[in-house]
């Protein structure tokens, strides 16, 4: 098996629970397998498509797209959703201190605002899936795919890490290497939803300036956010122009 069918299938050990990939050499790839994460990204969000359709040919739609959801965050966005909650934790704390930041962070217990904003989002996000998915079900795609290509295109743009360890460390030194391909997905869904897109975009950068200016850049936790958050704003946008 060739470095670059490794590295792809890194992918899917790094931000999933399907581990197909279970080698040892995994610093060694990781830089080679971010050019493939809009290639993980539109596979993935297509297996959720079908997910939905065939569970819409047995139960209902509204059911359908509940299990679909609960599926994702089983299978896909748990690591995400966990970056989402500490950094939701972290940044609402009070602290004003860059290592008080990353400390709350890199805490593994759950504080009182990640479970609250942790609760508004998936129900928000429920709430978007069973009013678009239902009708639109492409939208798991599209979706699904923009979280992932905005945690590749914001830690490029600004290449600022928050720390100097980790994987999240190791990830942001490399992501330059899936800007290209990242953007050329970032173009295409950008045709089809432009407004929506731009719209996102310019949140999540300014979220992106935020964080840098508290604590210097970007760590793993908080490109979970950006996944989240990215998936979130780009469908409420488009429940305000449905």
């Amino acid at each position: 098996m060739s470095d670059e069918i490794r590295a792809f299938l890194l992918n899917f050990s790094f931000f999933s629970r399907i581990n197909l990939y279970k080698g040892t050499d995994f610093q060694r790839l990781l830089p080679k397998s971010i050019k493939y994460i809009p290639l993980f990204s539109l596979i993935s969000g297509t297996a959720l498509f079908f997910c939905f359709k065939i569970f819409s040919l047995i139960i209902k739609e509204d059911i359908a797209v509940v299990l679909t959801l609960v599926i994702q965050y089983i299978i896909f966005n748990f690591f995400h959703f966990d970056g989402f909650l500490d950094t939701t934790d972290a940044f609402l704390s009070g602290k004003t201190k860059k290592e008080e930041i990353l400390k709350i962070m890199e805490d593994t217990h759950t504080g009182a605002f990640a479970v609250l904003f942790g609760s508004i989002y998936i129900f928000l996000k429920l709430f978007l899936y069973i009013n678009l998915v239902t009708d639109y079900p492409e939208l798991l795609i599209f979706s699904f795919s923009l979280g992932r290509i905005c945690m590749v295109i914001f830690p490029s743009v600004f290449n600022r890490s928050a720390k100097d360890y980790g994987l999240g460390y190791t990830f942001i030194s490399n992501v330059k290497k899936g800007f290209l391909t990242s953007a050329i997905l970032l173009l295409i869904i950008s045709s089809i939803y432009f407004y929506q897109t731009i719209l996102t975009l310019i949140v999540v950068f300014l979220f992106s300036i935020y964080f840098i200016k508290k604590v210097g850049g970007f760590t793993g936790d908080i490109l979970g956010f950006i996944c989240e958050i990215s998936e979130l704003l780009w469908l409420l946008t488009l429940y305000s122009w449905k």
